[in-house]
C-alpha cells in the first residue's frame, strides 16, 4: 500500500524527490538562463527562474486540479450536450477516479516532471532540436524515480511507459506508443499538456 495516500503528504515527498531535480543549476547558463537581482544593495543570480522547484509542483497541482474540475463537476445526465469526443474524455476520468485508487498521485507524480530535463531556458521555436532533447531527459528521470514504485504506485513497467510517454507532447517527440490506440496516453499527454499551458506564473514580466 502507498503511504502517502493523502495528498498533502504525497506533495511533501514528491518536493523530496523532485529537489534533485529542480533546485540544481542549469549545465548550459546562456545569457536567457540567467536573472539577476539586487536586494538590499547585493546581486542574487537565479538560475531557474521560470522552471524551478515551485514551477514542478504547481504542475503537479494544477494536473489534479484539471482532473477534478471534469471528475467531479460534469454529471452524466448531461452528457448528451456535450460534443462526443468531450464525452469519451468525462467517461474516461471518471473512470480512472473510481477504478484506481492512485490516479491523481500517478498524475501528480508524472506532471511533476515536466521540464526536469531542462538545462537552459530556450524555447521550442529558438531552438526545437535542444528543447525536445530536454523534454527526452524529462522522460529518463521520471523513469528513474517511476521504476522505484513499481508494483506500489505503478502497476507494471507498461503502466510506467504510458505516464513516461504522456510528458512527451512536442511534434518532434512521438515516442513509441500511439495515442491514437491507447485512451490513457491520449488524455494524459493532454492533461499534462493543459497543466503546463495553465501555469503562467512562470512567465517572466522583463
Amino acid at each position: 500500500m502507498l503511504p502517502y495516500l493523502n495528498q498533502i503528504e504525497w506533495i511533501h515527498n514528491l518536493t523530496i524527490i523532485m529537489s534533485k531535480y529542480f533546485n540544481r543549476p542549469y549545465k548550459n547558463n546562456q545569457k536567457e538562463s540567467i536573472i539577476s537581482r539586487i536586494i538590499k544593495g547585493k546581486i542574487y543570480k537565479v538560475f531557474r527562474f521560470n522552471h524551478g522547484i515551485i514551477f514542478s509542483m504547481r504542475q503537479a497541482l494544477l494536473a489534479i486540479n484539471i482532473i477534478n474540475l471534469f471528475g467531479n463537476n460534469f454529471n452524466e445526465i448531461y452528457f448528451e450536450t456535450y460534443d462526443i469526443n468531450f464525452k469519451k474524455f468525462l467517461k474516461w476520468i471518471k473512470f480512472k477516479i473510481n477504478n484506481d485508487p492512485y490516479f491523481k498521485h500517478k498524475v501528480m507524480f508524472t506532471s511533476a516532471f515536466q521540464r526536469s530535463g531542462r538545462e537552459s531556458e530556450i524555447s521550442s521555436s529558438s531552438n526545437p532540436i535542444l528543447y525536445n532533447r530536454y523534454e527526452k531527459k524529462d522522460t529518463y528521470f521520471f523513469e528513474y524515480e517511476a521504476k522505484k514504485y513499481i508494483n506500489i504506485l505503478f502497476k507494471d513497467s507498461n503502466e510506467i511507459l504510458i505516464y513516461k510517454e504522456a510528458i512527451l507532447w512536442s511534434t518532434m517527440n512521438d515516442g513509441i506508443l500511439d495515442e491514437r490506440c491507447c485512451d490513457d496516453l491520449y488524455y494524459l499527454r493532454r492533461i499534462l499538456h493543459a497543466a503546463h499551458l495553465l501555469d503562467l506564473r512562470r512567465i517572466l514580466l522583463k
